[in-house]
């Protein structure tokens, strides 16, 4: 039997390309977890835009004050029909 010395010498080099590409891919992966973890930690006041028109989602500097002032607790319940509510995520501690 003949060795072939191009055939093996070409195995290597698709191992080596395909061992380049999975460490690329294992970084590429390992860089966007740390990304996600950096923005995450970043406070909401600074990632959270109102862009809508006419500042609908923006408290007021009035209903804040307002807010500041509450002696107790409250509770807001909001209801609204399967498939229609907007709110999608509780909101983040300290915003």
């Amino acid at each position: 039997m003949k060795w072939n010395k191009n055939a093996a010498s070409q195995k290597g080099r698709v191992f080596r390309s395909g061992l380049l590409s999975t460490a690329m891919l294992a970084a590429v992966l390992v860089l966007a977890v740390l990304l996600n973890l950096l923005v995450r930690a970043i406070p909401a006041k600074y990632t959270e835009f109102d862009l809508s028109e006419a500042k609908m989602y923006t408290l007021s500097d009035s209903t804040k004050a307002l807010v500041e002032g509450l002696e107790k607790d409250v509770h807001i319940y909001y209801l609204c029909e399967t498939g229609s509510c907007w709110i999608t995520t509780p909101p983040r501690a300290g915003t």
